[in-house]
C-alpha cells in the first residue's frame, strides 16, 4: 500500500502499544496475513507528482494507494486509476463501503475513488454536534431530552438555535463580548472547516445523477437560500462567536468556553482526550423534522482507496479480495473501537451515547464536489462556508460559478472514460 503518511494510523502500525486504536489496527493486519498468507507492507514518502512518474512509467510500485480525497483529481484527471467496478469479485454493496460516497462518485458506471471502512478518516474526519452536559444543564437543557429529541426525530436547527442564541457569560468581566468569554456555540464562518457541514447535513445534494450518465451541479435552491439566511441570522446572535480556526474551536470547547461546538471526530483523539470534563456528542441537527435522517460530512481531505493502472489487471482479482477482507474486519471491529475510545469508554455501556455515534456514522456524506472541486466543481462543497463569512448575495455568486463549472464538465466525463 502506499499510504498518505497523514492517514497512517488507519491503515498500517509496526506493533501493539496498548492503545486501543493502535492495537485493534495492528490486529485487524495480522489476522488478514494470517488468513491469506500475505504480507502487508506500506511506504509513505511519495508525493503526488512522484506517483503519477511511476504510474505513467508503468511501474508496479503499490497494489492500491491512498491519499487525501480533495487531491484525488491530479489521479483522475491524468487517467491512471482504474475502476473498482472492475473489480468483479468485490460486494461494493455490502455494508462496510459508504453507499452514499460510491453511488455520488460513480460517473458513466466508473469509480475511481472507494470510500471503505478501512479508511479510518471517513469516521475520523466527518463532524458530530459536540455538547458539555454541565454547561448544558447550568442553561436549564436536559441531557437526557437531547438525547430523546434526536431518537423521535426531532433534533432540528430551529431547536439548536433556540438553545444556544442567547447563550453568553462575560466570563474576563472586561464588558466586552470577547474569546474569553463564554458562548453557546461557535459559527466557522470559512469555507475550510465546520460551517461547510450545515448544507449537506439538511440533506442538500450538490451532484444529482441523472439517467443518461451525465450529472448536473446542484447548489442555489430554495434550501440554500433559506439556510444561509437562517445562519446569517444566528450568526449575529449574543450566544454566537464568530470564528475562523479549527484547532480554537477545539480547544476553546475543552476549556468549558462554548456549550456545544461542531467538531470533527479526529479531536477526540487529541486534544478532547485529556479534557477533564466529560463530554457527549449527537448528530448535526435537521432542516426539519420531515427530513428523512440526520446527515453529516466530512471535510474534505479524508482519504480514499484508488487501483493504479500500473497494476497487471490480473492482479486485480486478488487486491479486491484482500480490501473486501480488510474492510468487512474494520467494519466488525476497527470502527467500534474508535467510537468507543471517542466516547472515554461510554460506548459500549451506554445505549444514549452509543446510538448518537451511530446516528453520525449511518449519515456520513461524501460528495463528488468535494474530490472534484479543483479540477471542475470552482469550490462549491465550501461555497457555503465562504458565504456566512460576508454578505455577498448568493445567487451572483452561483451564477459566476456555475459558468466555469458548466465549460468544464465536458472535460470531466472525458476523465471518466477508461484508457486501459
Amino acid at each position: 500500500m502506499a499510504i498518505d503518511e497523514d492517514y497512517i494510523e488507519g491503515y498500517f502500525v509496526e506493533r501493539e502499544t496498548g492503545d486501543p486504536c493502535n492495537d485493534i489496527v495492528y490486529k485487524r493486519n495480522e489476522l488478514i496475513k494470517n488468513r491469506f498468507n500475505i504480507d502487508i507492507a506500506n511506504f509513505t514518502d511519495l508525493g503526488s507528482d512522484d506517483i503519477i512518474e511511476l504510474i505513467e512509467g508503468g511501474e508496479n510500485f503499490a497494489d492500491v494507494m491512498t491519499y487525501g480525497a480533495n487531491r484525488m483529481y491530479k489521479f483522475i484527471s491524468r487517467k491512471l486509476l482504474y475502476n473498482w467496478h472492475d473489480v468483479e469479485i468485490m460486494n461494493l454493496d455490502s455494508v462496510y463501503y459508504n453507499q452514499y460516497a460510491n453511488e455520488s462518485c460513480t460517473v458513466n458506471g466508473v469509480l475511481y475513488t472507494l470510500a471503505s471502512d478501512l479508511s479510518i478518516s471517513t469516521l475520523t474526519y466527518s463532524y458530530g454536534t459536540f455538547f458539555n452536559p454541565r454547561l448544558v444543564e447550568n442553561y436549564g437543557i436536559d441531557k437526557q431530552g437531547l438525547y430523546d429529541m434526536v431518537n423521535a426525530g426531532t433534533w432540528t436547527i430551529d431547536k439548536f438555535i433556540e438553545f444556544t442564541k442567547n447563550i453568553y457569560e462575560d466570563l474576563n468581566q472586561n464588558n466586552t463580548a470577547d474569546e474569553e468569554d463564554l458562548y453557546g456555540y461557535p459559527m466557522r464562518v470559512s469555507a475550510n472547516g465546520s460551517s461547510v457541514v450545515w448544507l449537506p447535513s439538511f440533506g442538500h445534494k450538490f451532484i444529482i445523477h441523472n439517467d443518461d450518465g451525465t450529472v448536473t451541479p446542484s447548489f442555489m435552491s430554495d434550501l440554500t437560500v433559506a439556510a444561509l439566511d437562517k445562519l446569517r441570522e444566528f450568526q449575529d446572535t449574543p450566544g454566537v462567536l464568530p470564528t475562523n480556526e479549527t484547532a480554537y474551536e477545539i480547544e476553546s470547547f475543552a476549556n468549558g468556553h462554548f456549550v456545544f461546538a461542531t467538531l470533527p471526530l479526529y479531536a477526540c483523539f487529541d486534544v478532547l482526550r485529556d479534557m477533564e470534563e466529560p463530554y457527549s456528542v449527537l448528530p448535526l441537527p435537521k432542516w426539519n423534522e420531515e427530513q428523512d435522517a440526520y446527515y453529516t460530512a466530512a471535510h474534505y481531505d479524508h482519504s480514499l482507496l484508488s487501483l493504479p493502472i500500473s497494476v497487471p489487471q490480473e492482479d486485480l482479482e486478488f487486491i479486491g479480495t484482500i480490501i473486501e477482507a480488510l474492510s468487512c474486519e474494520s467494519y466488525r471491529t476497527v470502527f467500534p473501537t474508535y467510537f468507543d475510545s471517542a466516547l472515554k469508554g461510554r460506548y459500549s455501556k451506554e445505549p444514549q451515547t452509543r446510538q448518537m455515534m451511530d446516528y453520525i456514522e449511518a449519515g456520513r456524506t461524501f460528495d463528488l464536489s468535494q474530490y472534484l472541486s479543483d479540477g471542475c466543481f470552482q469550490g462549491m462543497f465550501t461555497a457555503f462556508g465562504d458565504l456566512l463569512g460576508d454578505d455577498k448575495p448568493i445567487s451572483s455568486t452561483w451564477t459566476i460559478m456555475e459558468r466555469t463549472i458548466n465549460k468544464r464538465l465536458p472535460q470531466m466525463y472525458e476523465w471518466y472514460t477508461p484508457n486501459y
